[in-house]
Parts: C-alpha cells; structure tokens; sequence
C-alpha cells in the first residue's frame, strides 16, 4: 500500500528516497518526519536520504513527511526515488544507434 496514488507504480515500490537542497531558503520550507520526530532546515548542498520500507520490503510509515511553507525567500529540490524494478524495455533512441538517417523531432 502507498501513502498516495503512485503514477510511477509500474516500476515497483519505492523503497528510498533522496532529496537534495539547491539553495538556501531565507525562513520556512523545512522538511518535517512527525513520526520520528525530526525537522530539517535546507541547506544548500545538502542532501537527505531514507528509507521507505522496513526490512520486509513494507511501507515504513514513520518516514512519513511533509514540509512546511515557504515564508521567505524560494525553495529549490531535486527528489529521486530508487524503486524495487528499473525501467524495462529499450530505449528507440538506441534501436538505430548505428544508423545515418537524422532524427524526426515531431511538434505536438
């Protein structure tokens, strides 16, 4: 069971995160666990990483998380989950890798 609807969930379940802070924010935008509890200040630079499941591979509710508002000043992350499947398949781009023929870029 996920915390929320899942549009990745062909991919598996996600079983860590990593969220990086891009830059510093003036006041506000902390990153919340109630469960544990814990609240961290971004940081630029500075990068969080947990788990999401426990050692059976099931949600581990207690890293549920939230974050506070932004008050002051902008917030920027980059997120990656690291889920229990890859991406299965093959990329077209690499179908023709050794091809001469240019690739068609479409317009919507």
């Amino acid at each position: 069971m996920e915390y929320a609807h899942d549009i990745y969930g062909h991919l598996g379940i996600s079983y860590a995160e990593a969220l990086t802070y891009l830059v510093d924010t003036e006041y506000g935008g902390e990153l919340v666990f109630p469960a544990v509890p814990a609240v961290i200040k971004p940081s630029a630079g500075s990068m969080v990483v947990w788990r999401d499941t426990d050692e059976e591979g099931l949600n581990d509710f207690s890293t549920l998380h939230g974050a506070c508002p932004v008050v002051m000043g902008e917030k920027w992350i980059t997120v990656r989950n690291f889920r229990s499947t890859g991406q299965e398949g093959s990329c077209m781009a690499d179908q023709d890798s050794h091809s001469n023929d240019k690739i068609k870029i479409l317009k919507p």
